[in-house]
């Protein structure tokens, strides 16, 4: 009786441990597909980061305007991103023989959001106006459309509207861009 006792014992014990290896195996397979799924999803920063060259606000008519607005992004997600930039406007004219070149210039905060190809975008400026020697914080808001078949780098059209009436009254009612954009 005490050897059968002694052999169930020695059963239950040896199910009981095995039963533990195989919890302990299970959580090390679990562990290590997690540990895996997290390599392969982890995307070095460098490839997160956008950057766009815009320009516009082109006009020929008693002089000239010219528009540059270059920026770098951080893409949160394929919807989502957000980045610094700087503008810089050049105002030549020339009404009857008097000439004047004015140049304006800044930076700006912008956050993004993109829905195939189309997206909205939302910036906060400070911009030095030159012509009255006056420095301007404005937020703006706009939306826009780039296409480029899956490549890094696409092409596009931007249309901004300033939400200041000071800063509409320095400088553009309406900004048009042409932008060009690496990676977003």
């Amino acid at each position: 009786m005490m050897k059968i006792k002694l052999i169930i014992a020695t059963l239950v014990l040896c199910l009981v441990s095995m039963s533990d290896a195989n919890a302990q195996v299970r959580k090390r397979t679990v562990k290590k597909k997690k540990e895996k799924e997290e390599k392969e999803e982890a995307v070095p920063l460098i490839e997160k980061l956008s950057a766009d060259i815009r320009v516009g606000n082109i006009s020929i008519s008693q002089g000239f305007q010219f528009s540059i607005k270059p920026s770098i992004g951080y893409n949160v997600n394929k919807y989502l991103s957000g980045g610094l930039g700087s503008r810089l406007y050049l105002d030549y004219y020339n009404f009857g023989g008097q000439e004047a070149t004015y140049v304006d210039y800044g930076g700006f905060a912008f956050a993004r959001f993109k829905i195939q190809g189309f997206y909205l975008q939302g910036e906060y400026a400070r911009t030095k106006f030159e012509f009255d020697n006056v420095t301007i914080n404005y937020p703006l808001a706009g939306l826009g459309y780039v296409s480029g078949n899956g490549s890094k780098w696409k092409y596009g059209v931007e249309l901004m509207l300033p939400l200041s009436k000071d800063a509409r009254s320095y400088g553009r009612s309406l900004e048009y861009w042409i932008n060009f954009t690496y990676n977003y």
